[in-house]
């Protein structure tokens, strides 16, 4: 019902190609992979996921859990909620626990930015740029005008007391029994067996 053949091997590097057998169809890799976070891709209707060639979604288990709670015992499936057919693939949930913990709480995105915040309407230029003074202050305040002179750069002088942008409240508490999410006034908890059991039911 399911298998990993491998078909070739570079000989110089790890690099290599193979098939997944599913009971919902095979996937050669390396694949481009559909992130459906929510059960949904996003600008696509489930009638146009064919069109794209893909034979593999991605569902994120964190979010879906938080969004289901006690209606997750009653959740049709994923492939029926998508309207695809093809092989859904379903994570840990344990990605949440560094974007909600540690890179919530220092900023920290899957993209390097080196104007985070820029944007984000709500936020002004000047503020993404003492962001970007703390974070680095040696590299841009000791930088010259342009077309040379002696007298150091204006951005020395921006005051650097602003808190950075993205650092928000860390809403993850790790023990080692599991993970607690504070989600407004629920703490939800999570486990690797917990886990697993979200993912069956998905």
């Amino acid at each position: 019902m399911f298998g990993f053949n491998i078909l070739a091997k570079d000989n110089g590097s790890r690099a290599r190609s193979g098939v997944i057998e599913t009971p919902h169809g095979t996937v050669e890799t390396p694949a481009y992979t559909i992130v459906g976070t929510n059960a949904a891709v996003r600008t696509l209707k489930p009638e146009d996921l064919p069109w794209t060639k893909t034979k593999l979604i991605i569902a994120n288990t964190y979010h879906l859990w938080r969004e289901l709670g006690e209606k997750l015992d009653a959740f049709e499936g994923l492939h029926k909620r998508m309207g695809f057919e093809g092989t859904i693939m379903t994570d840990s949930g344990g990605f949440q626990v560094f974007s909600l913990g540690f890179a919530r709480e220092h900023g920290v995105g899957k993209i390097a930015n080196i104007f985070p915040g820029i944007a984000d309407e709500r936020i002004s230029f000047g503020t993404a740029v003492r962001s970007l003074l703390r974070r680095a202050p040696t590299a841009l305040s000791s930088r010259r005008p342009p077309h040379g002179g002696t007298k150091p750069s204006r951005l020395r002088e921006i005051p650097q007391d602003t808190t950075l942008i993205g650092e928000r409240e860390n809403l993850v508490s790790i023990t080692d029994e599991g993970v607690h999410f504070r989600d407004g006034d629920r703490d939800l908890f999570l486990n690797p067996e917990i886990s697993i059991g979200i993912q069956e039911k998905l």
